[in-house]
């Protein structure tokens, strides 16, 4: 072959040199426009997406759990509630033949006293009478609640009369507790906001009812409040002694009568084994000495609520009350060795309140009160005292007798009862009588 000669070499070269050239510089070309592509869908997207966040869309966007939180406003305070106070009110009988149960709230009172503030609370408990009659204790009621601007009631006394208001309360939101009576109406079915401290009285009966036929008894008569305090002991007597014991004789009386003489000679026309007194204790003194002088001499029993010391004083003579039957539900006051009732007597005798079973109950009250606002919830309101009373498990005041055990569907504070007897001149356990736990509403 021959050689080039050199300047075709040169022209061959330099053609090579400028095809490579333009090659590269197309290359690059192709990845500007790739690049730029790229960058344009990029842009496209960004734009696409930012058209549909809920702020340019228009739609709200969901809050985070940590934005709701800071969003909740706090709740809402209750009336009659400070950093240094809470305002409890009580509507009850200071006059009348029912204020022989004013030792009951005279005891709350040297109780709270006591116990200082809860929480750096102190407790400003007002009382408001109103006589045992209805009319009056929705007045007191009305006045607790517009005047005194209480936060919750605590121990209104009586089934005639708290069920006066007992709606009124429910629908105010206010906290009923530690009703002191023990009306079915209360926790069946269950209030949210109420609560009653005394046991049931159709079961308190059944159990009375049945302690007459384990005597042997067949006949009885029966006198009884004329209202649903009365009517669910009677139910309650007549439910455990059917078939078993004939009722001769029954006899009624109205409220804050005082004077049931009539009734009582009535009842033992008959000459019944038992003489079942349902009744205050004024009346079931009145009935059991109009018993006694008129020859009675069979068994008497009476409701619990009548069951106090100095019960022997209305009746006479304590000899007209010897040998009566009720029921318990607390330590009594003959427990005289028990350093819980010695503490209670000398705590009475501080404040110049004569003790009795009424103010063992007083105290008991308080002491279930001050565990329920001592856990409730901060702030406090209305709702937290609630969910508080609602979550007492295995609580054992001082003075009671058994647990004390509520929930939702367990309105019911004092729920274990025992037979007692009046002997020497004070109730005491009946001998050989086991606790019997009165479990529901």
């Amino acid at each position: 072959m021959k050689k080039m000669k050199k300047w075709m070499l040169f022209l061959l070269s330099g053609l090579v040199a400028t095809t490579l050239l333009g090659a590269a510089a197309c290359g690059d070309d192709d990845d500007d426009d790739d690049a730029t592509s790229e960058e344009t869908a990029e842009a496209t997207e960004a734009e696409t997406e930012e058209a549909e966040t809920p702020a340019a869309t228009g739609e709200s966007e969901e809050p985070t759990e940590e934005a709701t939180e800071e969003a909740e406003e706090p709740a809402e305070p209750s009336p009659g509630v400070t950093d240094s106070e809470v305002v409890i009110g009580t509507h009850f009988p200071l006059s009348g033949p029912a204020a022989i149960y004013a030792p009951i709230v005279d005891s709350v009172g040297a109780y709270f006293e006591s116990a200082g503030p809860i929480n750096g609370r102190t407790i400003n408990h007002i009382v408001r009478d109103d006589a045992y009659t209805p009319s009056q204790t929705v007045e007191a009621t009305r006045q607790l609640i517009e005047q005194d601007q209480i936060f919750a009631l605590m121990a209104g006394l009586g089934t005639p009369t708290h069920a006066q208001v007992f709606d009124l309360l429910a629908e105010e939101g206010i906290p009923d507790l530690l009703i002191a009576s023990g009306a079915v109406l209360w926790t069946d079915p269950i209030v949210e906001t109420a609560f009653a401290a005394n046991p049931n009285y159709v079961k308190e009966a059944e159990i009375l009812g049945q302690y007459a036929v384990d005597q042997g008894f067949t006949t009885a008569a029966i006198i009884y409040q004329n209202d649903d305090f009365g009517n669910e002991g009677r139910e309650g007597f007549l439910n455990s002694t059917e078939g078993s014991i004939e009722v001769v004789s029954e006899q009624t009386y109205e409220a804050n009568a005082r004077d049931v003489q009539s009734q009582a000679i009535n009842a033992i026309a008959d000459n019944p084994e038992v003489l079942f007194v349902y009744a205050t204790p004024v009346e079931t003194g009145s009935a059991i000495n109009a018993a006694r002088s008129n020859g009675f001499t069979g068994q008497i029993i009476i409701s619990t609520v009548a069951a106090t010391d100095f019960l022997g004083q209305l009746t006479g003579t304590t000899d007209n009350l010897e040998g009566t039957v009720t029921v318990g539900y607390l330590k009594f006051l003959s427990q005289s060795d028990d350093p819980d009732v010695q503490a209670h007597v000398e705590l009475m005798g501080a404040n110049g309140i004569e003790p009795s079973n009424f103010t063992i109950y007083g105290q008991a009250l308080a002491e279930v009160f001050i565990e329920i606002l001592a856990n409730a919830e901060e702030p406090l309101t209305r709702q937290s005292l609630v969910e508080s009373a609602e979550a007492v498990q295995g609580f054992v005041c001082s003075v009671c007798s058994g647990e004390v055990n509520l929930g939702p569907d367990d309105h019911r504070v004092f729920e274990t009862l025992v037979l007692a007897q009046f002997s020497g001149g004070q109730f005491v356990q009946l001998e050989g009588a086991e606790p019997v736990a009165d479990e529901g509403n």
